[in-house]
């Protein structure tokens, strides 16, 4: 007859414990606040007037995530409202809202009419 190692068996009891206490926190860990319903995307357009030219930007949206902002249209000073425009853009795009958003130093009359088509854009969201 083989006699069990009962210090083996002493060894294994708390991993098994370990074990068990993980698997049932785990499980709480489940997606209890998710949801099957689809996320809606939206694809909006405003407009603004920018320092030579009517400003036209398009505003994507998932659910009520601002994913994407392009400026489809412009007639001001390409070198110049480029850059304004992306900073606008970029910070819309980290604070998820155009509140509090400036217009850019030396470039004010670009990035105001951005901010403004934004704006518009942002209102159309149904």
């Amino acid at each position: 007859m083989i006699k069990a190692d009962k210090s083996n068996k002493n060894a294994r009891m708390p991993m098994l414990m370990l074990l068990i206490l993980m698997s049932i926190a785990l499980g709480g860990c489940g997606g209890a606040g998710a949801t099957d319903e689809p996320v809606t995307v939206q694809t909006v357009t405003g407009t603004g007037q920018g320092y030579a030219s009517e400003i036209v930007a398009e505003v994507i949206l998932e659910g009520t995530v601002i994913t994407a902002i392009e400026v489809i249209e412009s007639g001001d000073t390409p070198g110049l409202s480029e850059g304004a425009f992306k900073a606008v853009i970029d910070e819309v795009l980290q604070k998820q809202t155009i509140e509090g958003i400036d217009a850019v130093a030396g470039a004010t009359g670009s990035s105001g009419g951005v901010i403004t088509a934004i704006e518009d854009a942002l209102s159309k969201v149904e």
